[in-house]
């Protein structure tokens, strides 16, 4: 989740985080009612991967927008490519009343106001549309175990927080949406589920962005001792690395 490093593969990584909560992002689109003839605006969409694939899947026409125009640039390498704006998601070129959906996922960590930005989006929905946070990710109840790998974990949310994101956004997110004064608020945490003595497809993916993240606090000294123990971990299926990812949704 870092954003720091340009040599990160941004669209690969942005797939895998996708990957990770795609089973309840399924479900909520069923559970929310969205159609290919929604209307759809996704806050700080990166290179376009969740619009991509509800355009795939629902047959519809999203909307994303996003201050880093190199990510935007990034969609253009693909064929379904959805409308995008670079823009500031706080104050958002489109007149009132236009979406029926504001969605976002692994978003609101890296504001310095979500506050305001929940406030501010309200006015685009059309009455009784939904805003729905699909991902917001609590640092501060993150799990590693073996226990070593309790400093090495501790280290990235350092450098994430040094970085600039909340910690515990995702805890806060009821909170944010009640006082944004959305209504029928509803809350939960995504599931987690993964195979033991195996190594996950987004594996070198999560060790790019640690890489990235410990090199901008000093610490890539590191690595290479505590890669060794993930592996071996692994190997002995007791790893775990899991920072919980809360999810919410409310009506205008």
């Amino acid at each position: 989740m870092s954003k720091n490093n340009s040599q990160i593969d941004w669209n690969s990584r942005f797939s895998a985080q996708a990957s990770w909560t795609k089973p309840l992002r399924e479900y909520l689109l069923s559970q929310l009612g969205f159609t290919k003839n929604s209307r759809i605006l996704e806050l700080g969409c990166g290179t376009g991967i969740i619009l991509r694939e509800l355009s795939n899947s629902l047959g519809c026409n999203p909307i994303g927008i996003d201050f880093d125009f190199e990510r935007l640039r990034i969609s253009q390498h693909f064929a379904s490519e959805p409308l995008l704006f670079c823009a500031d998601g706080n104050f958002p070129p489109f007149r009132d009343e236009c979406f029926d959906f504001i969605i976002f996922h692994y978003f609101l960590l890296w504001l310095k106001n979500p506050a305001f930005l929940l406030k501010s989006v309200k006015r685009l929905l059309v009455p009784g549309g939904s805003i729905v946070a699909f991902a917001e990710p609590d640092y501060k109840s993150r799990i590693e175990y073996p226990d070593d790998f309790e400093k090495i974990g501790s280290l990235q949310t350092k450098s994430l927080i040094h970085q600039g994101i909340d910690p515990s956004i995702g805890r806060q997110l009821p909170g944010l949406l009640s006082a944004a004064g959305y209504k029928d608020i509803q809350f939960g945490i995504s599931g987690f589920q993964k195979p033991v003595n195996s190594i996950s497809m987004d594996h070198s993916s999560e060790w790019e962005v640690l890489m990235n993240d410990l090199k901008i606090i000093g610490k890539s000294s590191l690595l290479t001792k505590y890669k060794s123990l993930d592996q071996e971990a692994i190997a002995k299926g007791e790893r775990v690395s899991w920072v919980p990812t809360f999810y919410a949704f409310g009506k205008k």
